[in-house]
């Protein structure tokens, strides 16, 4: 047994033997034990927690191992188990359970569809759909040309089906589908039915339309919901195959060692297998987006190899240094493990703070990527330790040995002075400062820092960072989104292609149509009555209609037919008497557009230009300013639901609520008041530059001559997902690095030395790992970039901008220059130890 601060008798037998001074090594030996007196130790607490770990290391392992062997069986059934407006779904319950398929018949020449073989198919498919046991379409849930026109008291329905203004060369057949789920589209039985859907459609495409080259297509949600399923599979094996090998070369290349590579891998197995399976039963439960499983795989490959870089880099810094397996560990959880503590908490509570947001495409990743970040942290606080302890012997030797090493690899002379470096203290601070130095002085990060921490060098770095962001900030005012389901779709599926081509004449917004309720404000009174009909009207035609885009919205209810106002007196008159078959259409229209107890009604408005685009959005608010107002002067109350309503509502509160979590977590973990600010103006660099160069690329297309689709800008837009998520991961990537680094700034600065002394010794000691870690990190979200869904491309080309622009830029130069010109203020208000002159 050795005191924690005593070289180990091999490795003092061995300088012996280079040296031939047994007397001068003892001598040394004795000055590292009583600067050991000076010099910060870990404390109570976490030398309890190492002693937890080293007395129930085998029950830890085998708490991960069964953990382990649950998320094998549980984890992958994750991807198969992948709102309306509050006041509407309470008076139209029904409007939750419909989901709608498309069916999209269309002549390439452009001539007309409307011929003997349509009929027969759209009738053949009609009767196919509708004896389909169990029944999955709702009361007069099927819709088309044929079965409108060939239905009594409704043909005048039946042109709404049609595209007039291309030549009757499209029309549609609207299927609404009553699901049983409200938080899970895609169940055994919808399953099921789609299957039937399509392969009743290819049969019947190929006896009645191919003949005569008429096309058929599906899309809506349910089609979406399963093309976008089969989309994340393919995207979890396309991560697997490019992420995890690269980054685990470029890990072994860093820690050089072939027995350390095992903890990683062992830690992101582990890790993934845990977080599905504690995922899994809220997909059960709750309405899980299928990209998840997609952010979750590249968060915990990332994470995992980045946390096991910095405990592992530590612990074999530790064994360099002469100490033994059980101390090195002591001093890896002192060390790494509370930067990965803040980090991964950091990082965490950014994720989980997603889900105060009341949308699921925002929720269900950040509780998914918030779960895995913390299960990855409790593997690598955890197992990690518990297996350095369990085989001692195995990693002790990863302090010579090299990547793919065998045996030990054997020591120059010069090898063993860099290996005692640390340990060639006097009793004077000075000679320790000047010997830290004269050890690092060889690295390039050791001579970059002196260079740029040099006040005239920072200021201008600083400077010439600042007026390279502004630029980015500014064009960040031209940002234009989109939350169209598109965006989560891959662009090559069928229901993709089916929904733009039925965009073209049809509107992008047949598929995701406003609701507008409407309300008496009297308790309990009708709807149905002329002073309700003659309010919704002049809200219509004064406060709607006069809102750009002119002209390019379509109104349907009860009052309202093919645009048109239809007076209370021809409607009361003709639920009167709905047996007539003139009164048919409005009975039915009835049934579709007012509750119950007639109590509330609803309007459906659809656009003819993209709901989801920034055109839409300003549409939306400029509607609801005029709602409003019109509520004010009107005996009833409006109220705007579905479309792109909830997407507006919440990217706005992103950023505060991120951001105050960061400066209170990074405030408490370091207790000062100048490093979570200046924290925070350093990430807002690095936002900056990716929100700014994001604009370029996938809205002005400057990257369009690669060829990548993931470079594309050919939808001129950004998904409204993108930037709201992007900042809270980037805001934690941010601080991922920064805290690592901070950590061995405020290690060294505790132990003694000057604030120039500690911000270059940090730099140089870290500065390779930061690096190594960016580039592990970009590595694992790039391969989102070769996805087919817009919206991973859009997050991946943010996360991989961001972290190389972190780790080369911000992290590297900025935050050291920042904080020599900071000085002692950098700590304010902890008091650090006096530094020598």
């Amino acid at each position: 047994k050795f005191h924690p601060t005593e070289i180990p008798a091999t490795l003092l037998s061995h300088y012996v033997q280079l040296t031939g001074s047994f007397e001068r090594v003892m001598s040394i030996n004795t000055a590292v034990r009583d600067m050991a007196e000076h010099q910060a130790a870990p404390g109570p607490k976490l030398r309890r927690f190492a002693a937890w770990i080293t007395r129930f290391k085998y029950v830890v392992i085998g708490v991960w191992l069964i953990l382990l062997v649950l998320g094998v069986i549980f984890g992958p059934r994750l991807l198969v188990s992948t709102s309306l407006n509050n006041e509407l779904k309470k008076e139209f319950p029904q409007l939750e359970k419909i989901s709608p398929i498309l069916c999209l018949i269309s002549h390439p020449d452009g001539t007309t569809v409307l011929t003997n073989a349509t009929r027969n198919f759209t009738l053949a498919f009609h009767d196919a759909i509708t004896n389909y046991k169990p029944n999955m379409i709702a009361s007069n849930g099927f819709s088309s040309y044929y079965t409108l026109l060939s239905t009594p008291g409704l043909e005048q329905l039946a042109n709404n089906t049609v595209c007039m203004s291309c030549n009757r060369s499209e029309t549609i057949i609207v299927m609404q589908v009553e699901i049983d789920s409200t938080t899970a589209l895609l169940t055994p039985k919808t399953r099921k039915f789609l299957k039937f859907v399509q392969s009743t459609l290819s049969n019947l495409t190929n006896l009645y339309l191919n003949k005569e080259s008429i096309k058929s297509q599906l899309t809506g949600t349910l089609v979406f919901a399963s093309e976008i399923e089969k989309g994340t599979e393919r995207d979890l094996l396309l991560m697997d195959g490019i992420a995890f090998p690269v980054a685990l070369i470029t890990l072994a290349a860093v820690l050089r060692s072939a027995r350390l590579l095992i903890l990683p891998v062992l830690c992101m197995i582990v890790s993934i297998a845990t977080a599905f399976m504690f995922m899994y039963p809220v997909a059960l439960n709750y309405d899980v987006i299928s990209f998840t499983p997609s952010i979750m795989m590249s968060g915990t490959i990332a994470m995992s190899i980045d946390y096991s870089l910095f405990l592992l880099s530590r612990f074999r810094e530790e064994l360099k240094l002469g100490k033994d397996v059980a101390t090195s560990v002591l001093f890896m959880l002192w060390t790494a493990g509370h930067t990965i503590s803040v980090s991964g908490t950091t990082l965490a509570v950014c994720f989980f703070g997603l889900m105060f947001f009341p949308v699921s495409i925002l929720r269900s990743p950040g509780l998914g990527a918030g779960l895995a970040i913390l299960t990855v942290l409790c593997c690598n606080l955890t197992l990690t330790p518990a297996l350095l302890l369990t085989f001692p012997n195995f990693f002790k030797r990863s302090a010579r040995s090299h990547c793919c090493s065998k045996g030990e690899v054997s020591l120059s002379n010069g090898e063993s002075d860099s290996l005692l470096k640390d340990h060639l203290q006097s009793d004077g601070q000075t000679e320790r400062i000047i010997k830290e130095h004269r050890f690092l002085n060889s690295s390039i990060w050791y001579r970059f820092g002196r260079r740029i921490l040099n006040p005239i060098v920072s200021v201008i770095l600083i400077l010439v960072v600042l007026g390279l962001a502004i630029p980015c900030a500014v064009r960040m005012k031209h940002f234009d989104r989109s939350s169209s389901i598109t965006n989560i779709a891959p662009r090559t599926a069928s229901a993709t292609k089916a929904y733009n081509a039925l965009s073209i004449n049809f509107g992008p917004g047949t598929l995701a149509p406003y609701d507008i309720l409407v309300q008496p404000k009297q308790p309990s009174a009708t709807v149905l009555s002329s002073q309700v009909f003659e309010d919704a009207r002049k809200a219509i035609e004064s406060s709607l209609k006069p809102v750009k885009p002119l002209k390019k919205v379509k109104y349907e209810s009860i009052m309202y037919f093919n645009d048109k106002f239809i007076p209370y007196a021809v409607v009361s008159n003709a639920l009167k008497n709905c047996k007539l078959l003139i009164n048919k259409a409005l009975c039915m229209a009835r049934d579709i557009y007012v509750n119950s107890n007639a109590t509330a009604l609803y309007i459906t408005a659809t656009l003819l230009f993209d709901p989801y685009s920034t055109e839409g959005v300003n549409w939306l608010q400029d509607v609801r300013k005029a709602l409003a107002n019109a509520s004010q002067e009107l005996n009833v109350t409006f109220t705007v639901a579905n479309g792109a309503t909830v997407s507006n509502d919440v990217e706005r509160k992103a950023v505060g609520i991120t951001t105050a979590f960061v400066f209170i977590l990074v405030g408490l973990a370091f207790w000062s008041v100048a490093i979570p600010l200046r924290a925070i103006l350093t990430i807002a660099m690095t936002l900056a530059f990716v929100y700014g160069c994001s604009i370029w690329v996938y809205q002005f297309g400057v990257l369009d001559g690669i060829g990548l689709p993931g470079l594309s800008g050919n939808l001129k837009a950004l998904s409204w997902i993108t930037p709201v998520m992007a900042f809270s991961i980037l805001v934690g990537l941010g601080l991922d690095y920064d805290v690592f680094l901070l950590s061995r700034v405020v290690e060294y600065r505790k132990d003694g030395f000057s604030d120039y002394d500690s911000i270059l010794l940090g730099l140089s000691r870290t500065g390779g790992i930061i690096t190594a870690a960016g580039i592990i990190m970009a590595i694992a979200f790039v391969g989102l970039l070769f996805t087919a869904e817009a919206v991973l491309n859009q997050l991946s080309f943010y996360l991989v901008f961001a972290v190389l622009i972190d780790t080369f830029i911000i992290r590297s130069a900025v935050v050291p220059a920042m904080m020599s010109l900071i000085g002692s203020f950098n700590w304010w208000p902890t008091k650090m130890p006096q530094s020598p002159e």
